[in-house]
């Protein structure tokens, strides 16, 4: 048996930007936002019969390109 998704999440610091790249430039198809309970802000895409999912709180603080990633 395979492995299988239905959902990928990314976490971002700066919402509006993130929906517009994933939206403008990638192509998804953007389909809602709404904010949970906690406060976090999630914005929807839709891949097919798969979600893909950006979570943003103001915590979330940018990459620093000085330490790396990965």
């Amino acid at each position: 048996m395979g492995i299988s998704y239905d959902h990928v999440v990314l976490r971002t610091s700066d919402l509006s930007r993130a929906i517009a790249f994933y939206r403008d430039v990638v192509g998804l198809e953007y389909s809602s936002t709404r904010t949970q309970k906690d406060g976090t802000e999630q914005a929807a895409f839709h891949i097919g019969d798969r979600i893909f999912l950006l979570f943003h709180r103001p915590e979330f603080a940018p990459a620093d390109p000085e330490k790396g990633h990965g």
